[in-house]
């Protein structure tokens, strides 16, 4: 029997962690703006500040990151989760997280969005519990997929500092 305080892992798209920049605008009764966690070719969580919880249902939302001008919008979603996650409790604002779950979309939209996941995220340095050794997992298609070995060597800087 499991225990109830343990979390069981339900989804089925691996997700990977997003770079700093890269935000989300949900468009339902108000206009939210939180900042992208993780993303999955299916959904993506997000952590925002805000006294309330968004309006559960399905609405759509927006992509941007700001610091690589892409934009990827009209993506229909559902709620999936949402919970409190403020550490301290001297803050007079509350942080919360969602996870969303796509609908679906359109042939464009999924381009974009390996697109998104491709040149967004952050790759993964691992060891290999094996062989003791470095693995990195890079992300191909939206696909992990790790590299086994060691890493190949880093050349010193040329020329002079100023």
């Amino acid at each position: 029997m499991a225990n109830n305080n343990q979390m069981v892992e339900r989804r089925r798209h691996k997700r990977f962690k997003v770079q700093e920049g890269a935000s989300v605008v949900l468009r339902a009764h108000s206009i939210e703006l939180g900042q992208i966690i993780d993303v999955s070719s299916n959904g993506l969580a997000f952590r925002y500040v805000s006294s309330q919880q968004p309006s559960s249902g399905s609405f759509e939302m927006v992509i941007l990151s700001s610091d690589r001008g892409f934009y990827l919008d009209e993506i229909p979603f559902k709620i999936v989760s949402d919970f409190e996650t403020n550490d301290d409790p001297l803050s007079f604002s509350t942080t919360r997280r969602c996870g969303v779950q796509f609908g679906k979309l359109r042939r464009k939209q999924v381009s974009r969005l390996e697109y998104f996941i491709q040149n967004h995220t952050i790759v993964e340095m691992q060891v290999n519990l094996a062989s003791g050794k470095p693995s990195e997992n890079r992300i191909h298609r939206g696909v992990a997929t790790a590299h086994q070995g060691p890493l190949p060597p880093i050349s010193p800087p040329t020329g002079t500092l100023s």
